[in-house]
């Protein structure tokens, strides 16, 4: 294995919120982008009422290459909505920092990125619902690298703590 591709199995052992060849947690893969997960603009909810700590289940269960790891793990998220903003902080996770929106509908979408090490970067998307105390979502990432990219879809479910 080559120091780019223990790198990129290194950074994905880290795990993300980290979430399909294999089918997947949230349908079809996506290439995710830093545009995508940039500058979300906010949604049309009200207030903070899906602001708290959450604990939640992430599952990588698709992936187009072998450097993601196919996992499961737990980790803690403090979500904090203000009106139309959602913003997402995990305890465990690689892409630890998510920004984007809340909807009325009881819908959200936050994105975010991290820079791993051999020129690693890793962008997730998390689309969902969140209410009554549950969240529940579909988890896109796409790793790229100097010589290429891949893939990786799953979910996310959970509830207030």
């Amino acid at each position: 294995m080559t120091n780019q591709r223990r790198g990129i199995a290194r950074g994905w052992g880290l795990a993300v919120l980290a979430l399909a060849a294999c089918g997947g947690g949230g349908g079809d893969f996506r290439t995710v982008t830093a545009q995508d997960v940039t500058g979300i603009a906010p949604g049309d909810a009200q207030g903070t009422a899906y602001s708290g700590q959450y604990g939640l289940t992430v599952s990588i269960t698709g992936r187009e290459c072998d450097q993601i790891k196919l996992t499961t793990f737990p980790t803690t998220a403090t979500v904090t909505q203000n009106d139309g903003r959602l913003v997402v902080d995990l305890t465990q996770a690689s892409v630890r920092h998510l920004e984007g929106a809340a909807y009325a509908d009881g819908s959200f979408k936050v994105g975010g990125e991290a820079t791993h090490p051999f020129g690693l970067t890793e962008y997730v998307l998390v689309e969902g619902t969140l209410g009554n105390g549950r969240v529940e979502g579909d988890v896109y990432l796409t790793f790229v690298w100097s010589g290429g990219s891949c893939r990786g879809v799953g979910s996310v479910s959970g509830s207030r703590q």
